[in-house]
């Protein structure tokens, strides 16, 4: 392709031989192209511009619209780099041993991480209950000749449980979409089916039937006991965030607005 060009523009601009400058780089193009433009060094004119530059390309100047260039205040290390090297000597010092192999090939090999060296499968053959929902889909949508759009059907937790009545909708003018339909049913779902199968299975082997015993464990589940706190202190990183935020406001008699 590109010596099909170069005859091309031969045909129409003549021969293109090389030529060594006084610094002796070599130049491609038509002889009688180069200008002189010193006593004794010659440069290619650039046929897209015009002989006083290249002004019609310019780009324009428009105003960014944010400041730029403006000092920043130097507010020492951060504190986690400052914790952890003085934490270091300390636990050196307990534990009577220098820290020094941090950066060895054998330290980097005893560290790598092995994910890196797996090679992922990024297209992946979909899992088999999303198969079945796929085939299950298709089939109602065949069956009920209508083309399913996803819209959501679950419980509004900020409803009370009269409905949601407080944020209700205005009735819609153009409510054109098909409403109570019949659902086909394709049984018990693939899941709940293998566990139950796997359950008879596992009674065999073990000789005994599982009774569940909904009373042995009741207050298992602890989190429902916990009081948590819904006023936390701010974390050690935000409260520095915050003092160096201000530090820098103050420094540069300019208040930071998120926006």
């Amino acid at each position: 392709m590109a010596q099909a060009n170069i005859a091309e523009s031969e045909k129409m601009y003549g021969q293109f031989v090389p030529v060594q400058d006084q610094d002796g780089l070599w130049k491609v193009g038509k002889e009688e192209s180069l200008i002189q433009l010193s006593n004794d060094k010659k440069e290619r004119s650039d046929p897209i511009c015009s002989s006083s530059g290249c002004d019609q390309y310019k780009h324009k100047l428009t105003p960014r619209g944010y400041p730029i260039n403006y000092a920043v205040p130097k507010l020492g290390m951060d504190v986690d780099v400052a914790g952890s090297l003085a934490n270091m000597p300390v636990a050196e010092k307990i534990v009577g041993k220098t820290w020094d192999d941090f950066g060895t090939d054998a330290s980097k090999a005893k560290w790598a991480n092995p994910a890196k060296k797996v090679l992922y499968d990024y297209n992946p053959e979909l899992d088999g209950n999303m198969k079945d929902a796929l085939h299950n889909l298709s089939s109602t949508e065949k069956k009920m000749d209508h083309e399913y759009k996803l819209i959501q059907l679950e419980s509004d937790p900020i409803c009370d449980s009269s409905g949601c009545n407080q944020f209700k909708h205005p009735d819609s003018k153009v409510a054109d979409w098909p409403r109570d339909y019949g659902v086909p049913s394709f049984g018990m779902d693939r899941s709940i089916s293998d566990s139950l199968t796997n359950l008879n299975v596992a009674e065999k082997i073990t000789g005994q039937k599982w009774s569940w015993d909904s009373d042995k464990y009741k207050g298992f589940y602890k989190a429902a006991d916990t009081n948590y706190n819904f006023a936390p202190k701010l974390d050690g990183e935000i409260i520095t965030s915050q003092a160096n935020l201000a530090a820098t406001e103050k420094v540069l008699s300019r208040e930071y607005n998120l926006s």
